[in-house]
């Protein structure tokens, strides 16, 4: 028996809460941190803050990777510089890795701009935070009243994630010895397999075993969605009861020979929740609940974070979560200042105000006021719960594609490059061709260029510079490279519009700035 099972000896597996505890006290346990006042919020966070600093207080922080901080008070603490991942990229990385490692740690990775990856020591105390929002998640999704529990350990959950070591395979494959449920596909087959065929074994299975959840990123969702319904209209299904599902198998004759309509995933399972993340969520949103027929119950998660905030129901925005990391907010106004950016607490953030979350770990984690690189959105109502949020932007020069690649201003420059574009007069944007999430670029071109072979040649520099475009290509199975071609001199013309404290914004610009750009481009031709 190793430490890892000595360790778990004496904490109770999650399953042992739905042997032992009544509707009520499940609810409470699992459910029960999205709904804390404010005071309650803030008092579990100072608690486990105060906690953390004790432990900079008396560890070699040197020895671990963290930066050398040992602040007295929260006021000192709060009075540090921000950091970000270059300042933990050499001790965490594989060839230093100066981390101690601790009893029942795991390490995840998640893509970073430029090809790369991020890693990050999920310590055995964070992972069981997190597996309790995971269930939580379920719970919530699934839940037409408070205390309505669909959730029970020998659940059938299909899971459409990458591979180990990304986070959400890491959680999950962790998750399933502590709470027993029937995954699809089985999470060490799906490793071995290229996404695509990971979706259709996926798929092939849940035909035989029916299925009560899915938990996937939204893109990778909607992808999951589509070749369901490609594989019922295209006659992949057995109609052989051996090889199918009585119930999968009710419901598609029922559909076949009764509307014969177009056949979705809806009318092959009926789920009882779908549990789901990624920045597009918004977008894809009502494509997935048309796909599936329930509504998508959305997470807000990153590596360095684990869940942050989460629906307490179907509707709505997210809750924060008080004990997965310290909160701090950073005013979009202070995104650019530097060392004297100034951060708020929930207690003090204002409804409608874009903010970067700031985390510190607790557990022993080793991020401390860890700028996240994302932009939300608060909400505040008139009662007494805390603030609610919802995702807006990336507060970097990146641009998440499909929560797969992080493209950056080197990256894009470089593909340019290669494409033939060596001047500066360009600019970036994520937008929307339908439920489709593409990469427009507006740039100044000379009068007779051919802009498809501008967008091919884009297109071939981005999977030569970054291998997670060349994956969320893959993945999404289509070319996202647009161009709106300008002529030039329309960047000069634009008279400091979509700067940001004097620097011309090239990635994600301000739809201000692009709608001049067209207008310029418009009044020239």
């Amino acid at each position: 028996m190793g430490q890892k099972d000595l360790w778990q000896d004496f904490m109770p597996s999650e399953d042992s809460f739905f042997h032992t505890g009544d509707a009520k006290d499940i609810w409470r346990r699992y459910c029960g941190p999205l709904f804390l006042s404010v005071e309650d919020f803030m008092e579990v966070q100072k608690h486990l803050l105060n906690e953390r600093l004790e432990l900079l207080s008396h560890v070699s922080q040197q020895k671990k990777g963290i930066p050398d901080l040992k602040p007295a008070s929260l006021e000192e603490f709060r009075s540090m510089p921000l950091t970000s991942y270059k300042d933990y990229r050499t001790s965490l990385s594989i060839e230093q890795n100066s981390w101690v490692d601790e009893v029942g740690q795991v390490w995840v990775q998640t893509s970073a701009p430029e090809g790369t990856y991020k890693r990050v020591p999920w310590t055995y105390r964070f992972q069981r935070v997190q597996w309790r929002n995971v269930i939580g998640a379920m719970i919530l999704a699934s839940a037409h009243t408070n205390e309505d529990i669909a959730v029970a350990p020998g659940i059938r959950a299909l899971l459409i994630l990458p591979p180990q070591p990304f986070a959400s395979a890491c959680l999950a494959s962790c998750l399933s010895e502590q709470f027993p449920a029937q995954i699809i596909p089985p999470l060490e087959a799906a490793q071995k397999l290229p996404f695509r065929r990971r979706i259709d074994l996926g798929l092939q299975q849940a035909l035989v075993h029916d299925l009560d959840f899915v938990i996937s990123m939204t893109s990778s969702l909607l992808v999951t969605g589509e070749r369901a319904s490609k594989m019922a209209n295209n006659g992949g299904i057995s109609l052989n009861p051996t090889k199918t599902h009585h119930s999968v198998l009710w419901r598609l004759l029922v559909k076949r020979f009764g509307s014969r309509r177009n056949l979705l995933p809806k009318h092959l399972w009926s789920v009882k929740g779908i549990v789901s993340w990624g920045a597009d969520t918004d977008i894809f949103k009502k494509r997935i609940e048309e796909q599936w027929g329930r509504p998508l119950y959305q997470l807000y998660a990153s590596s360095e974070s684990g869940i942050l905030a989460m629906q307490e129901s179907l509707k709505g925005y997210l809750a924060f979560l008080p004990d997965s990391v310290f909160l701090e907010f950073l005013p979009e106004e202070e995104l650019d200042a530097g060392d004297n950016a100034k951060t708020v607490l929930i207690s003090e953030v204002e409804d409608g105000k874009l903010y970067e979350p700031v985390i510190t770990n607790f557990y022993g984690m080793p991020f401390l006021r860890y700028r996240q690189g994302d932009l939300v959105r608060i909400h505040k109502d008139s009662n007494s719960k805390v603030p609610r949020m919802s995702f807006h932007s990336r507060a970097d020069d990146s641009i998440d594609l499909y929560g797969i690649a992080r493209l950056n201003t080197k990256t894009v420059t470089q593909a340019l490059e290669f494409a033939g574009i060596k001047h500066d007069n360009w600019c970036l944007r994520k937008e929307y061709e339908g439920d489709r999430a593409i990469l427009m670029f507006y740039i100044e071109v000379a009068e007779g260029t051919q802009v498809p072979e501008l967008e091919r040649l884009l297109h071939k520099g981005l999977k030569t510079a970054d291998q997670h475009y060349r994956e969320a290509v893959y993945t999404m199975g289509f070319n996202p490279t647009r161009i709106t071609a300008l002529p030039q001199g329309s960047f000069q013309r634009l008279d400091g519009a979509g700067s940001r404290n004097g620097r011309q914004m090239k990635m994600n610009p301000p739809e201000s700035m692009v709608e001049k750009l067209i207008t310029i481009g418009e009044r020239t031709q």
